[in-house]
């Protein structure tokens, strides 16, 4: 089976929203199933704002964080009058009502930004219960996707960006070796032979003449070798595959993607590729599993 899994689950929104609520929430739901970040960058951007300090790094690490499709953002945003109620009964030890005013206008300022990428889920409310269950069903549901659902999951994040591109995008999918995704016609993608052909024949060439020592330095290499690496100057422009610890790892860097019209047939095409290495490195003998990153460093729709 395929994963799309969660790296952390981020809570966010301005304070008194219920963050740590939903917290603590979520852990009993789920027994400490996910790594759960109470804030994150994003806190540290608003609260540089409100205190009128330098953004730039915060602005940095927030993109990064963001732009890394494994983390998934939870942001709490109640009516102020909610946040209001709150405070009169139990008070802050930091804020008083105008600042957490102009926190809350901050956070809704950084909200409408996010508001259209598909890994934030915002929660309007303050039924911590219910919230919860809500959050979990959504996490599950994001780890389950297929590969055309990541296609279009992309293409969203994307149609969300300035410009319509998300530069550079990141993801990692998991697989146990059944590679239940797998479409042998994907080769047959119109306009597309050539190319995957083309691809599939130098990783394999590559592989096999590595571990026939054709290389160089005339030195056999073995699995545990570096040098399965595939380059070149066309939209997929680098594949390496590096097996440890019953993990083929495979990297792909994507220097430009069509995520409208090529992404769907080029992540098939890859999960593709990545089954015939498997199978080249006969891990189907052993409880093997496989790690494919992706880095995607002009995520853009094409009008």
């Amino acid at each position: 089976m395929m994963r799309f899994p969660s790296t952390m689950v981020i809570l966010e929104g301005p304070d008194l929203s219920g963050k740590t609520s939903l917290y603590n929430e979520i852990h009993k739901l789920t027994k400490f199933h996910w790594n759960i970040q109470d804030r994150s960058s994003l806190s540290m951007l608003v609260y540089a704002d409100l205190y009128d300090r330098d953004c730039f790094r915060h602005r940095e690490n927030h993109q990064k964080e963001i732009y890394d499709l494994n983390n998934r953002m939870i942001f709490l945003l109640p009516p102020f009058s909610e946040i209001e109620r709150r405070f009169r009964l139990r008070g802050d030890e930091i804020q008083d009502l105008t600042s957490l005013q102009r926190v809350y206008d901050l956070f809704y300022s950084r909200f409408t930004g996010l508001l259209y990428h598909p890994n934030v889920y915002c929660l309007i409310d303050g039924d911590s219960d219910k919230n919860a269950m809500k959050v979990v069903n959504y996490l599950n549901k994001l780890e389950m996707l297929s590969l055309s659902d990541i296609a279009r999951f992309i293409q969203r994040f994307a149609d969300s960006c300035p410009r319509n591109e998300a530069t550079p995008l990141t993801f990692t999918l998991y697989d146990d070796g059944e590679f239940s995704e797998l479409d042998d016609m994907i080769l047959e993608t119109p306009g597309e032979e050539e190319y995957y052909q083309k691809i599939v024949n130098s990783i394999l060439e590559k592989i096999r003449n590595e571990l026939a020592g054709k290389n160089e330095y005339n030195l056999v290499q073995n699995l545990s070798s570096r040098r399965f690496v595939y380059t070149d100057d066309a939209c997929i422009s680098f594949i390496q595959s590096v097996y440890r610890d019953h993990i083929l790892d495979m990297h792909f860097v994507l220097r430009s993607t069509d995520v409208k019209n090529k992404l769907k047939s080029d992540l098939k095409f890859l999960y593709y590729l990545t089954k015939r290495v498997y199978d080249e490195f006969q891990l189907n003998q052993e409880n093997n599993a496989v790690r494919m990153r992706f880095n995607l460093n002009s995520a853009h729709i094409l009008d």
